[in-house]
């Protein structure tokens, strides 16, 4: 029953872990959208 528990345990792990770099990947994404635009407004400013 101890590996038993244990192995439920990394299953969940491993879950979070899974759900954990989608949010960092979206967060990722959105961050470089914002500053993809915040560079193309400062650029067009520029000129």
């Amino acid at each position: 029953t101890e590996i038993k528990g244990q192995e439920q345990l990394t299953n969940d792990y491993y879950v979070f872990a899974e759900r954990l770099k989608d949010n960092e990947i979206a967060t990722k994404l959105s961050d470089t959208r914002g500053q993809a635009e915040c560079n193309l407004i400062s650029s067009t400013q520029q000129r």
